[in-house]
């Protein structure tokens, strides 16, 4: 059973039951005359230690019963389920759900302030019944979601129920003197759930999910992919998953034999840097013998690394110097760097005066190599300051030695904060490359640059290469700020008419120069202000041209894509560059706006070559058609394609390997109702 990608059928008017820290926030929706009423609001608790009345305890239970429900059900109608055109399949999986809670109770004892509550939450057995299927809006006042169907409307092979599970919440405290005090609560937990019958190629549910950036969609069954805000949160997540992080032992490096650190009364630690550390130039600088960290390899106060050895670090590496702005030249030369788990670079110079501040790889013949690079908040959008890859290559797989990831167990354990290997954590671990809202160069330095007399050097013809060998690609100017996940938007303040955040740039110059995206998915992002409807109507700064992300080729360089989902942006690339995609069938999720404005008569962005394999003959021959009138187009080899033409390439049988069918999930919505207490 799979999510439906097509027609974005997993929002709920922008409000669906959020799982945030371990709590639940239920909005009440009002939208287009309907009134979901649902339970106001959850508490947001996501520290059980701390819970000291009665109230509180009853609705703790609730939202843990809740969310374990949640979960139980997810899993049961997981895998590719014979669900059918009536009710009868679902009931039988929901009373699996009853029966596994009546073996495994939803209970907790020792638990709040004092240690001194228990609680016992009992699932009844649940109630079917089948509703008036829901239909997605999306008017041009800019409101958007579910409705119910009008009688007019088919209901054709489409399948809309409401499970309703009562739960009842038995508390128990235990005094001081051992004096008992009980109380109980009542509610009922709610789970609408519509689908129907289609095919969908996995490619498709893939791309449909990763596209997902800031919003985070409602997909129901065990088997969700991962979205790109999933990603990113994950990375800063990680980054902040240890509150206690100890220094780096600087002196002691250079001052004995050891060269593994990251771990401490037998657990795990990340270590940061504290303060800037020089690890540059000179004796008792650069990094002279290989160093291991068991953990992450937190440097927050700016980056200077080199020394023809190899740092490995098996969580995450951060290169940042968001404690420490006035660190504004930061550099990695002829350095190997292996991170298990990602590295996150966050080199703010926003407002640095600085032309040459920013971060530099120069590093030749060595390599950094981990599954995920996530580039937040680094460069200026007016200015060339950035991530600039000089010389040198970055490849993106995860490790393949056989030797296990992070055990995030070996950590001192931290009640609050949950453990990041979770159900997305294997597809997190494939990969991924995210710009968000940075430059991106894959270029040599725009200006000469020495930082303490050693240069930062690259020529057009040296080797600049990105290989994302399993994960996915992102280009968007949604960002975190440096406070972390709390500040994470496509504008300053998060709101419909906040000012945008700059946009993000990849830029590529070379003939030795590339980007590759192998076996994943590409997604072009445009900014959004709110939850996004159907793909025919776009809300404030996704059709203004200034704020959109931007892809700029020089030099013969090349950048390939592989299956790709494309907003607008500007493409801007010299003759004898290559950019290269592949669409979904039917040309979902492929806007077309940045050919009509990149090759627009007399102000071409686009004079190099610019090859699009479409899934279809029918797809090729939909684009030339639409297209033609506008911009030189044709369909062609890959190996004829023109410099300034697009140029579509047709699958060799006119054919896409036929899908199975499938049940795909089109609407869930979760909710608590009738509680008593």
């Amino acid at each position: 059973m799979k999510a439906d990608g097509k027609k974005l059928k997993n929002d709920e008017a922008g409000y669906a039951l959020l799982y945030a820290l371990g709590a639940i926030l239920i909005v009440s929706l009002v939208m287009m005359g309907i009134f979901l009423k649902a339970r106001k609001n959850f508490l947001q608790i996501n520290a059980v230690d701390q819970l000291a009345k009665m109230k509180d305890v009853k609705e703790y239970a609730l939202q843990e019963a809740s969310m374990t429900i949640k979960k139980t059900i997810e899993t049961k109608l997981s895998g590719n389920i014979e669900l059918g055109l009536d009710k009868t399949v679902l009931t039988n999986k929901m009373s699996e759900v009853t029966n596994e809670l009546k073996n495994q109770p939803i209970k907790k004892s020792n638990i709040g302030k004092q240690h001194d509550f228990s609680y016992t939450v009992k699932v009844s057995n649940p109630t079917v019944s089948i509703i008036n299927p829901y239909k997605f809006i999306s008017e041009n006042s800019d409101a958007s979601g579910w409705i119910p169907m009008d009688a007019s409307d088919s209901k054709e092979g489409i399948v809309n129920t409401n499970t309703t599970f009562q739960l009842e919440v038995k508390v128990e405290q235990t005094g001081k003197n051992g004096q008992k005090k009980k109380a109980s609560s009542k509610g009922d937990y709610v789970y609408e759930f519509q689908w129907t019958q289609g095919q969908q190629d996995a490619a498709t549910l893939k791309l449909d999910a990763w596209r997902y950036v800031y919003y985070q969609p409602s997909l129901a069954d065990g088997d969700e992919l991962i979205t790109a805000d999933t990603w990113i949160r994950k990375m800063d997540r990680i980054y902040r998953y240890q509150s206690n992080q100890p220094l780096f032992p600087y002196s002691e490096y250079f001052n004995n034999y050891e060269t593994s650190y990251g771990r401490s009364n037998n657990f795990l630690v990340d270590l940061q840097d504290g303060t800037f550390l020089n690890f540059w130039k000179g004796t008792n600088s650069v990094i002279y013998k290989d160093l291991n960290i068991a953990g992450s390899f937190l440097l927050k106060n700016g980056v200077l690394l080199s020394g023809k050895k190899s740092i490995i670090a098996k969580n995450i590496m951060a290169l940042r110097n968001d404690e420490n702005l006035t660190q504004e030249i930061n550099a990695i030369k002829n350095l190997n760097i292996r991170a298990d788990v990602g590295v996150y670079v966050n080199i703010d110079v926003s407002n640095s005066t600085n032309k040459n501040a920013g971060f530099y790889v120069d590093n030749d013949s060595y390599e950094i190599k981990t599954p995920n690079l996530l580039v937040n908040n680094t460069g200026s959008a007016k200015t060339d300051q950035g991530f600039f890859l000089t010389k040198g290559e970055i490849t993106l797989e995860k490790e393949t030695t056989g030797n296990p990831s992070i055990n995030f167990g070996e950590y001192a354990s931290d009640a609050k904060i949950n453990n990041p290997i979770d159900k997305f954590w294997d597809q997190f671990m494939n990969g991924g490359f995210v710009i968000a809202g940075s430059n991106v160069y894959l270029t040599p330095p725009k200006n000469n640059i020495k930082i303490d007399g050693v240069s930062i050097t690259g020529g057009k013809n040296d080797k600049r290469r990105i290989q994302i060998k399993e994960g996915n690609f992102m280009l968007t100017t949604a960002s975190l700020m440096n406070q972390g996940e709390e500040t994470f938007a496509y504008a300053d303040k998060g709101t419909f008419i906040s000012k945008a955040r700059p946009p993000a740039l990849l830029e590529l110059e070379g003939k030795e120069t590339s980007l590759t995206v192998e076996n994943g998915v590409s997604f072009i992002d445009a900014p959004k202000m709110k939850r996004r409807g159907s793909n025919t109507k776009k809300v404030t700064y996704y059709n203004d041209k200034k704020y959109w992300n931007t892809i700029r080729l020089k030099d013969r360089s090349r950048l390939d894509l592989g299956v790709a989902g494309i907003e607008p942006f500007n493409l801007e690339t010299q003759a004898k560059t290559t950019i290269s995609m592949k669409l979904l069938p039917n040309l979902e999720l492929f806007d077309t706006t940045f050919i009509k404005e990149g090759l627009k008569k007399g102000k071409e962005t686009i004079k190099g070559k610019l090859i699009i394999q479409v899934a279809t003959e029918e797809d090729g021959d939909l684009l030339i058609q639409e297209l033609g009138k506008e911009v030189p187009i044709e369909a062609s080899d890959e190996s004829k394609a023109k410099d300034g033409v697009v140029t579509i390439v047709k699958p060799a049988h006119g054919i896409v390997p036929e899908n199975n069918s499938q049940w795909i999930i089109q609407r869930v919505f979760d909710y608590t109702n009738n509680e008593s207490y």
